[in-house]
């Protein structure tokens, strides 16, 4: 299984990915817009799955759910550790070079060209433009979804990456950047599934299921020629996609596999954690050694935070909303029913409910409440902090240790991605400049305005 976003190698029980840093759980939609001059088309039906919590989706971009985290600019800038899916010095495009042809122009030809290659000795591989078009597109797919709200901020346009220089590499186009990118994600895709196969790897089980039955949807999917056309550009055929999916699942699979085959000791993740100390205090993720907690309030603010009289009133409400839930049955339903009539808080409608609370992520005052040592379950109590006054009803303690769960997949990562680029290196990877060649998609994503 893989980060959808940048490929990274994760496990199903994971809600950020440890390389990248990128949120997985969070839903997002974004906008379409026709390509001037060309057919605009009605989306098909794209096959998505409501995942339980902490759960990824395997597929690429085309069939997996949309997902964004809201990150500062700044991340464009720095990939939060440090620790990227192993590069290469020979796919990195400069010059200017415009890849971009019409429709018109993308000719049987051109389209079925080999042009990027991939060989360890007489194991020779390559990929067309067609299948060029699959890496470079999701990729630029997978960057929009977690920046989509911010490209605005940084001239990014789909329908101008051949012009427009790239935020990221200054001496790189876009079109450049996004290929480079592409070519490099392939090298290690690649180098994973033949290894794969040349080990003889089926799939699991359940694995095969899915696989079998994506397949089949696939190919009855009458919608699917346009979709591709309108994701892909002209020429991917659905027997292109299939083949391009299938290395995709495959991969996905066995990383998955390979990671959970990783052994590791509480003293690896404390001596991971330490090395990076720095890292990790700076996204707030303290080493302390306590579970996360689930907990409920109901936030009273003071109508303006400068007033000494509106906090004064604000406390007097707070204790009236506390002496309500004193005087009822005083269990979590009836205190959830007062969140919800009275926070002020943005989660009131689910009762006031946090779930899985870690040391770093509230206020002093808040976590200095939840995790005081006494705390058992059904506890309650109003805490002032500078939001106002918290009604708090103490729910239980969740089963894992924050620090300990996000440093366990930076060090799978690492180790994993460690194993990726010696099997990597083994790969030489060259391309045929003169003859890359990419269309635009029927439809291009438009960055979000801020309103």
């Amino acid at each position: 299984m893989e980060c959808p976003f940048c490929h990274a190698p994760i496990t199903e029980d994971v809600e950020f990915c440890p390389q990248c840093g990128k949120a997985l759980k969070t839903e997002y939609a974004f906008t379409v817009e026709a390509v001037e001059g060309e057919e605009e088309l009605s989306p098909a039906p794209v096959e998505t799955e409501e995942a339980p919590k902490k759960k990824l989706p395997t597929e690429p971009i085309l069939w997996c759910a949309v997902a964004v985290v809201l990150l500062v600019v700044a991340l464009l800038f720095v990939f939060v550790f440090g620790r990227p899916t192993p590069s290469d010095p020979d796919a990195s495009l400069t010059g200017g070079k415009n890849y971009t042809v019409s429709h018109e122009a993308f000719t049987d030809e051109i389209a079925s060209k080999e042009v990027v290659f991939s060989s360890k000795g007489d194991d020779q591989n390559a990929i067309d433009n067609k299948t060029l078009a699959m890496y470079y597109w999701d990729t630029i797919y997978a960057f929009y979804e977690n920046y989509a709200y911010y490209l605005q901020y940084i001239g990014f346009d789909p329908a101008t990456l051949e012009t427009t220089q790239c935020a990221i590499a200054q001496e790189q186009t876009w079109q450049e950047y996004f290929l480079s990118e592409a070519m490099n994600r392939y090298r290690s895709q690649n180098a994973v599934y033949r290894t794969a196969m040349k080990e003889g790897y089926t799939l699991p089980e359940d694995a095969q299921k899915t696989y079998d039955s994506n397949v089949a949807d696939m190919n009855a999917n009458e919608n699917l020629p346009d979709l591709l056309l309108q994701t892909y550009g002209a020429g991917v055929t659905r027997e292109d996609y299939l083949a391009y999916w299938t290395v995709q699942y495959y991969y996905s699979v066995y990383m998955s596999e390979k990671m959970q085959e990783i052994q590791y000791t509480d003293d690896d993740l404390s001596d991971f954690y330490d090395a990076h100390a720095e890292e990790y205090a700076s996204i707030r993720i303290p080493k302390v050694s306590k579970p996360v907690m689930h907990v409920r309030h109901i936030l009273i603010t003071p109508a303006e935070p400068k007033a000494e009289a509106d906090w004064a009133v604000a406390k007097n409400t707070a204790q009236q909303v506390y002496d309500t839930y004193l005087s009822g049955e005083q269990t979590e339903t009836a205190f959830a029913s007062l969140a919800k009539l009275h926070s002020e808080d943005g989660n009131a409608a689910d009762g006031g409910l946090y779930e899985n609370v870690y040391p770093g992520q509230m206020v002093e005052e808040f976590e200095a409440w939840c995790f005081d040592e006494s705390r058992k379950a059904g506890d309650t109590d109003i805490v002032e902090t500078e939001f106002g006054y918290h009604i708090m009803y103490y729910v239980g303690q969740g089963d894992y240790i924050y620090w300990q769960e996000m440093v366990k997949m930076d060090y799978l990562s690492e180790e994993t991605n460690n194993w990726v680029a010696e099997i990597r290196s083994d790969y030489t990877l060259t391309y045929d400049l003169e003859s890359i060649a990419l269309t635009l998609p029927g439809q291009i994503l438009t960055p979000q305005v801020a309103e």
